[in-house]
């Protein structure tokens, strides 16, 4: 059996997800396996045509497909997502129709479902049948259990295949076409003062509507919008993985995303992302800018502001890509004002949207307007916190921000907490106090809200 590897981590044959596939590939020869390193060489795949055909020859050649990578960012690398961009239109013809796929990826569990659930909906979208997603913790190959269990989700792949099973599929095709947008009821512009407001497009001739909105959101500032053109950004690359940035948080890469990321969007009050949905995703443009921002993901550079999101295309099919938005706001303690789409029938209700948020944006500026977090960013906080304390040794850099901002907020450092626990733990044994705690607990879980209520507060 003919099993391709699509490996999109930058690092080729180092990368730690390819030695998942490589141990499969021990323990599993009976097959023929080939590997391709599309993250490290997509800078020539995608200047050389012949070399992008035979990509597209290997995946029509193969019975099997595995997406092998790491996740970068809640995605697939950004250097993945532009292989995808170049052969949706060969995909879109049938090509891999009803071959079978599978993913593999390692992380440390930040988002990795949304990962997982873009690399099966374009799976899907190309006319594969996905049978299963592995995503391994980064050293979860060192437990025999995960080992063990690493072969049988290859073991199934193999029998979908063998078996030509049938696939669910998990993700109806996006459809329906967005009308062109041509703004009216505008309304005068609020008031922005010296607030610093940054708004950063990829807003190419074509992408008419999202133009449109952009202009919409200037002409509804009165004051100055720091705009920021991706296309005009010198970016030399997607994030490499490299790790260099542990230490002081800087990149290695010398080129224009420094001077966005450290003279534009840090310290901003606020940040709008303008983008046009391609495919399932923004551009792979847009990707690499967020894969680039690891550099400061752990210790964000923009916290306490607003964000803002102005997209044209079919965001409501997409609800992946919009908990991605919402999770970027919240893991960056940035307040969502509003995501703006032109998937509405009456131009004056996206004009009045997009209007809406530059008032909101600036209001809540002013009054510093936050909502508590949820879990999109109390869990990443409490993946990011254990594995920034356990390897604080080499991300030098997030360790001391962590410390400083008391983020290692372990439960275990509440000293009085854990006396009146270890004191109650004691007395519960008792059936008699049992009985009293539980009589009276409704009425006195709501006793100090009673007296803040009676209070001035």
């Amino acid at each position: 059996m003919r099993i391709l590897v699509l490996n999109g981590s930058p690092k080729g044959e180092f990368s730690i997800t390819i030695q998942y596939m490589k141990y499969i590939i021990k323990h599993r020869p009976g097959h023929e396996y080939k590997i391709l390193d599309i993250g490290r060489d997509i800078k020539k795949i995608e200047k050389d045509q012949e070399r992008l055909a035979a990509i597209i020859g290997e995946m029509k050649a193969a019975d099997g497909i595995v997406w092998a990578f790491p996740v970068y960012h809640l995605s697939v690398p950004s250097q993945l997502m532009r292989l995808i961009e170049l052969i949706t239109p060969a995909g879109a013809s049938g090509a891999f129709k009803d071959k079978y796929t599978a993913v593999l990826t390692t992380s440390i569990h930040y988002y990795d479902n949304l990962a997982h659930n873009y690399a099966r909906a374009v799976s899907e979208d190309l006319g594969l049948r996905y049978v299963d997603g592995f995503s391994a913790e980064m050293e979860d190959l060192r437990n025999p259990l995960w080992r063990k269990q690493l072969l049988a989700y290859f073991d199934r792949f193999v029998d979908s295949i063998e078996e030509h099973a049938p696939a669910e599929r998990k993700y109806a095709p996006v459809f329906g076409s967005i009308k062109e947008y041509t703004p009216s009821g505008l309304k005068a512009p609020v008031s922005a003062g010296n607030r610093q407001i940054v708004l950063i497009t990829d807003a190419t001739d074509g992408d008419v509507n999202l133009r449109r909105m952009v202009d919409v959101f200037l002409h509804s500032v009165d004051g100055h919008v720091d705009v920021v053109d991706l296309n005009k950004v010198d970016i030399a690359g997607g994030c490499l993985g490299c790790m260099r940035c542990s230490g002081d948080n800087v990149c290695v890469y010398k080129d224009g995303l420094r001077s966005v990321y450290y003279e534009k969007m840090a310290g901003a009050d606020a940040i709008v992302f303008a983008g046009s949905v391609r495919g399932r995703y923004l551009s792979s443009r847009w990707k690499a800018f967020f894969d680039r921002s690891f550099v400061n993901s752990h210790c964000p550079i923009t916290s306490g502001g607003q964000y803002g999101y102005i997209i044209s295309g079919p965001l409501r099919q997409l609800p992946d890509l919009r908990e991605e938005f919402e999770a970027r706001a919240q893991t960056s303690d940035n307040h969502l004002a509003g995501i703006v789409t032109d998937e509405y029938d009456d131009p004056a209700e996206i004009t009045a949207l997009v209007q809406r948020l530059a008032y909101d944006i600036i209001r809540g500026i002013d009054t510093g307007y936050q909502l508590p977090p949820t879990f999109l960013s109390v869990g990443g906080h409490l993946l990011f916190r254990d594995f920034i304390y356990r390897m604080g040794w080499f991300f030098r850099g997030d360790n001391r921000y962590y410390k400083k901002h008391g983020l290692y907020d372990y439960p275990q450092k509440r000293y009085r907490t854990r006396m009146q626990g270890s004191v109650l733990k004691v007395l519960m044994s008792s059936g008699r106090f049992r009985k009293i705690i539980y009589s009276g607990s409704t009425e006195h879980n709501i006793q100090e809200y009673k007296m803040m209520l009676e209070s001035d507060k």
